[in-house]
């Protein structure tokens, strides 16, 4: 399948990749009395990726420093939304 981006030249997509990244300031509704902060700041990641030569996607959350959780999938016949949406 050829998809137009952009130009109207035909392409072939065969990895998709979108990132998101999110900070935010959180006032806690109990902060101790020693502390010398007002805020919290989270700092969010989260992205996704769908491979069409690997049949797999993969959803990766980073929801603060040093936690990370990481999901694979894999279609043995195709990730069928995906081939649905993006590929075929």
């Amino acid at each position: 399948m050829s998809t137009f981006i952009l130009d109207e030249n035909p392409e072939v997509i065969v990895r998709i990749e979108i990132q998101y990244h999110r900070i935010m300031k959180i006032k806690p509704a109990v902060i101790p009395e020693d502390a010398a902060w007002e805020y919290v700041t989270w700092d969010y990641h989260e992205s996704i990726m769908l491979d069409h030569g690997s049949d797999t996607m993969e959803h990766v959350r980073e929801i603060g420093s040093g936690c990370r959780i990481t999901n694979h999938y894999y279609g043995q016949d195709g990730i069928l939304f995906v081939r649905l949406l993006c590929f075929d």
